[in-house]
């Protein structure tokens, strides 16, 4: 088995993602697939491959070894999405039955593993992504017709950009990524990771974590052990006039004085007594 980091060949796959939340999709197939990991942005961070060696290459071998490898690269990742491409059963024109049966069984059982893995491993159960979908919904309509067997590895090499050489595992991945980002509604999480001193005043209200975020938020996440206050002004920094922002806090982080001020006097209807662990702060700039 040959294992490869950006187009670049590896001995082994190292961990990479520890206590970082990323996005996944997958090209499965019977000798080789590739995988494309994201962040909470949409952006793409690296694309894998693993190429079985070939037809003759014992399935079971091939998946076993890929489960190590990849145990060990999403080793204390905090993985949030898992797209594969759905299996297909084509017409094989010129097999014999048998030999239909082998191949079929081979990609079968490639794509299996991926799904158990991540089940198993990381609680997670992949979303099935159906091979016209991604297509119709990503590649535009010139590399959908019968001219351009491999679409998305002729619409790359057209624009030239980094997958432009690829191969059409690693294109088909990328595809699929895009789509995800687009249909599963896929919102940017800007990290809080180093705090900075308000430029403007701001207001800050409390919501339920039941809050729906709409698409005009930005949305936050703390990544450090410093103040909920001074996080809460390195945010407003980031905001727009008339732009709104939310962050998720545990609900114990919240100074009780908060709960009674004014600055709290938008504040939806919170039952505070109730069991909850987290709680919605909703922060705007001051105009």
């Amino acid at each position: 088995m040959e294992l490869y980091r950006n187009g670049i060949k590896v001995s082994n796959y190292e961990p990479l993602y520890s206590n970082k939340k990323i996005i996944i999709s997958i090209d499965s197939s019977k000798t080789n697939s590739a995988i494309i990991v994201g962040d909470t942005m949409g952006h793409i961070l690296d694309d894998f491959e693993i190429k079985g060696g070939g037809n003759q290459v014992d399935v079971h071998d091939l998946c076993r070894e890929t489960r190590a490898q990849l145990k060990n690269l999403f080793h204390g990742a905090d993985i949030l999405l898992v797209g594969i491409e759905d299996i297909i059963t084509k017409k094989e024109k010129g097999y014999k039955g048998i030999e239909i049966h082998q191949s079929r069984l081979k990609i079968t059982t490639v794509w299996n593993n991926f799904i158990f893995f991540f089940d198993e491993f990381f609680g997670i159960m992949p979303v099935l992504v159906n091979n016209w979908a991604w297509k119709s919904g990503v590649l535009p309509e010139k590399y959908r017709t019968k001219n351009h067997d491999k679409g998305s590895k002729d619409w790359f090499k057209s624009l030239g950009n980094q997958w432009a050489d690829r191969s059409d595992d690693v294109t088909d991945a990328v595809c699929i990524f895009l789509y995800l980002r687009q249909t599963m509604n896929i919102k940017p999480v800007y990290e809080i990771k180093e705090i900075q001193p308000p430029t403007h005043e701001y207001e800050i209200a409390l919501y339920p974590d039941s809050l729906t975020i709409s698409d005009k938020m930005k949305v936050f996440e703390i990544v450090n052990n410093e103040t909920l206050e001074h996080n809460l002004g390195t945010m407003s920094n980031m905001l727009d006039i008339n732009q709104i922002g939310c962050v998720k806090v545990p609900i114990e982080s919240i100074p009780i004085e908060w709960i009674y001020s004014d600055a709290l006097k938008y504040s939806a209807q919170c039952n505070y007594e109730r069991e909850t662990d987290w709680i919605y702060i909703v922060i705007g700039r001051k105009v």
